[in-house]
């Protein structure tokens, strides 16, 4: 017998040693994956309801660092902590749960469920929870709350560049955070709300998934990877892609959003890893002084600088945050929100965001170079509910879903003005901070949940 055939046989030997031995722990100690040891741990901290055999499991639960539990309105409860998503500095993901209790501690047992992507400049607490950090949105003002009323079962994710602190001045760590590090963060959240699902007797459905903004095109990224794994390893069972597009047919989207790729591209290249979000760079001078000259757009006040950025589209699309009343062109109020809420918005952003990811999702919806995230769209089976703004991105939102392999397929835009009159309709945040946002957008939503 050859050496070579001695060694490979001594090291297939050393495998099955390998795999056979027994942790040192004790003769029948389990072995947990990280999702499940932070879907127990969330159990022990947060004192919810569990299952007899998973009170049974031999496992010594950690305290979740940051966790927290706050009433929001009446049975309302939001949830939240934070969890590593990797090895190096500030990678922590943030998790949330907004559901509604039986007594204090006990939450409901539900079916229906949902789990939430914010998108850029926002945390999900900003984005969906829009009155608890704001002054002049009510406290009990956003979709997860209106959801868990409806006895949706509401998660959601903070990103890691979403919990960047304002202190940071080295962004070396955030040179790799793109569209893989966040679809990665996205499905293990995904996985902890799972399991946590099953473990207090809410069942074994898959998750429906709701992504806004870039927040749809992580969605797509985890949907994409997902639609090769086995069935009984998939955690999404339905796709709510808000306001934006994944792949586009439109040439002049395509052209815009090329460009941007090409800005986003030098800044990292140039080793810009964090971009710095404008939303308070406009929004506090507004607030603070809003007669005063704009030191961000010459010959305007501050309150019309915030007023311009916020109303007018970004040529040459039509595409804008806010529906605006106009004079001469100008903005000079809001159709659907006050300017104090959208003040309230535009301030209570996060301070930075990752270059890479902005890199990566402008590179997916261009075309500018290929992209691994996108190989496997015609595979995704998942039943689909496409929602846009008429003044965001439209009908440009709904070529994606042609792609894919599912049969249950719908799309809703809300359109309150004329056809050509996009630069002045209902606007990509109206979405969800509109007073009209729950008759026109969440209710629809909630619909579409309850019906599968």
């Amino acid at each position: 017998m050859k050496f070579h055939h001695l060694f490979f046989i001594f090291c297939c030997l050393m495998v099955v040693m390998v795999a056979c031995h027994k942790d040192p722990t004790g003769p029948d100690e389990p072995q947990y994956s990280d999702a499940e040891m932070i879907a127990l741990d969330l159990l022990e901290t947060s004192g919810w309801d569990m299952e007899d055999w998973v009170a049974g499991k031999k496992y010594i639960p950690k305290t979740l660092p940051l966790f927290n539990r706050e009433v929001l309105s009446g049975d309302i409860v939001h949830y939240s902590f934070q969890v590593p998503a990797g090895t190096g500095l500030n990678d922590v993901i943030g998790i949330h749960r907004v559901v509604k209790e039986k007594n204090e501690g006990k939450p409901i047992k539900t079916k229906t469920n949902i789990f939430l992507q914010h998108g850029d400049v926002k945390d999900f607490t900003g984005m969906f929870l829009n009155g608890v950090r704001t002054p002049h949105i009510e406290d009990d003002f956003g979709i997860a709350i209106y959801l868990a009323r409806n006895d949706i079962d509401v998660w959601g994710i903070d990103q890691n560049w979403a919990l960047v602190p304002q202190s940071e001045t080295n962004f070396s760590y955030m040179k790799d955070w793109g569209m893989e590090n966040q679809a990665k963060n996205l499905r293990f959240a995904l996985e902890i709300a799972h399991l946590a699902r099953i473990f207090t007797g809410c069942g074994n459905n898959t998750l429906n998934l709701l992504g806004y903004s870039s927040g749809v095109l992580t969605g797509y990224a985890v949907l994409n990877e997902e639609a090769v794994l086995p069935k009984n390893k998939r955690v999404i069972g339905g796709w709510i892609p808000v306001d934006c597009a994944f792949k586009c047919d439109d040439p002049l989207w395509k052209e815009v959003y090329l460009g941007f790729y090409d800005y986003y591209k030098s800044l990292w290249d140039a080793g810009t890893y964090a971009d710095i979000d404008p939303f308070p760079i406009f929004g506090q001078p507004a607030r603070d002084d809003p007669d005063a000259p704009s030191a961000n757009i010459e010959g305007l006040t501050n309150l019309q600088a915030a007023l311009a950025v916020s109303a007018l589209p970004s040529a040459p699309l039509t595409y804008h945050y806010f529906a605006g009343v106009m004079d001469n062109e100008m903005p000079i109020d809001f159709k659907y929100v006050s300017i104090d809420e959208a003040l309230d918005f535009m301030i209570d952003s996060v301070p930075y965001e990752a270059t890479r990811f902005e890199v990566d999702y402008c590179a997916t919806i261009s075309d500018a170079v290929d992209v691994p995230w996108d190989d496997n769209l015609f595979l995704i089976t998942v039943p689909v509910f496409n929602v846009a703004a008429a003044g965001g991105f439209g009908a440009v939102s709904t070529f994606t879903p042609t792609l894919l392999g599912s049969t249950d397929r719908q799309n809703l835009l809300i359109r309150l003005e004329a056809v050509g009159e996009e630069a002045l309709d209902f606007a990509h945040i109206d979405l969800f901070l509109s007073h009209n946002a729950e008759s026109l957008v969440w209710t629809p939503i909630l619909n579409w949940l309850q019906a599968h």
